[in-house]
């Protein structure tokens, strides 16, 4: 069995031999009035949840105003790209992958609609975040985790946060780890702080990941 450890749930059915475990819920972080009236030249959407999110407070028309604005909106993922439409996105889904497109582009006002958890873009434009929501913990999943890892022939890591979970899980419970696959280099770097063995896929999507985990299982991906 794969288990998958997300920050937070999206709707997404997964093979019978993957596990979905959210850790964090997502709440919302701004009023309906915080994203009336936004512009930008450059607008970066990192996560499928800023719409969700969005849609939720009742902000659903002043987001796609902005978006529909803007010179270029940027979208981290292809889930991404499915709730905002027109859209770039990045060869690596990451805020290095947002940087390489941003460094392509005339000098202007970039807008990043994200968490309240990731780090700042490094980039020349002039820059502004909005923090559209925030994830709290989930205690029940946390100990569902628990539950769970002992079982498992291999753990995805799919966000720092959840990397950091991982860890203080297993260091409490003492739990070896199986197989690590870690989604994106800020994921990869909280394990190598604690000295975890893991794997990173070519592509930071979750499809690449299982299917990287199943390679190294000896599973037959085809």
């Amino acid at each position: 069995m794969i288990l998958l450890v997300r920050g937070k749930e999206e709707p997404r059915e997964y093979p019978p031999y993957v596990k979905s475990i959210a850790l964090f819920s997502a709440v919302p972080n701004v009023a309906r009035e915080d994203l009336a009236g936004l512009r930008a030249d450059y607008v970066v959407v990192m996560s499928p949840l800023v719409v969700d999110i969005a849609e939720r407070i009742g902000a659903g028309d002043a987001f796609r105003s902005l978006v529909e604005g803007a010179q270029c909106t940027i979208c981290v993922g292809p889930s991404t790209r499915l709730r905002v439409g027109r859209c770039v996105v990045p060869r690596r889904y990451s805020s290095r992958g947002v940087e390489a497109i941003l460094d392509t582009l005339e000098l202007g006002e970039v807008l990043v609609l994200r968490s309240a958890h990731g780090s700042p873009l490094k980039t020349s434009h002039r820059y502004r975040e909005v923090h559209v929501y925030r994830l709290e913990p989930s205690r029940e999943a946390q100990e569902e985790l628990r539950r769970w890892l002992p079982e498992a022939s291999a753990v995805i890591v799919t966000s720092p946060m959840v990397a950091s979970a991982l860890v203080n899980i297993a260091e409490a419970g003492r739990a070896a780890l199986p197989l690590v696959v870690a989604i994106g280099e800020a994921t990869s770097a909280v394990l190598r702080a604690h000295e975890i063995p893991h794997l990173i896929p070519e592509k930071y999507t979750i499809d690449e990941a299982i299917s990287l985990a199943r390679r190294m299982l000896g599973v037959d991906t085809r």
